[in-house]
């Protein structure tokens, strides 16, 4: 994403934070400025308890939805991008401590591909009153899979 792009997102976010805090907004700048930093906080605390206990996710899709009124399949697509990082960062840093051998891991990177396809296709014919109506359950599963 190029600089105007992460420019326009937090002028977005920090709008949105404005409201969500019951404030008048902090002019153009402020607003960006507060939308980028809150963003990255957010992001990276998110990203600490997904890496430490799992399920950020959870914090992460209910803020884009309750919160911020995103559709779902967008919420959980944008969610996708940071697991993605997470997850390919994770590997790397894994394997250039030598804790990872690629060609051992390769048999579950295809079958992770392999269940990627039919999983994408089905998260796109989910409307978005279908992933709110779910999303609900799935949490209280996730809870369940934590502590239990």
């Amino acid at each position: 994403m190029g600089i105007l792009a992460w420019l326009v997102v937090g002028l977005i976010a920090g709008w949105l934070a404005s409201l969500v805090m019951r404030g008048g907004g902090f002019g153009l700048i402020g607003d960006i400025v507060v939308g980028i930093v809150g963003a990255l906080i957010g992001g990276f605390l998110a990203g600490v308890i997904n890496t430490l206990a799992g399920n950020g996710s959870a914090i992460t899709l209910t803020i884009m939805t309750e919160l911020m009124g995103m559709p779902g399949n967008l919420a959980n697509g944008t969610n996708r991008l940071g697991i993605f990082s997470q997850t390919a960062l994770g590997a790397w840093a894994f394997h250039r401590e030598g804790k990872l051998d690629l060609r051992q891991a390769r048999p579950y990177i295809a079958i992770t591909f392999l269940g990627a396809i039919p999983g994408v296709w089905t998260a796109l014919q989910v409307s978005n009153e279908e992933f709110r109506s779910v999303f609900g359950y799935m949490l209280i599963v996730m809870l369940l899979v934590i502590l239990v």
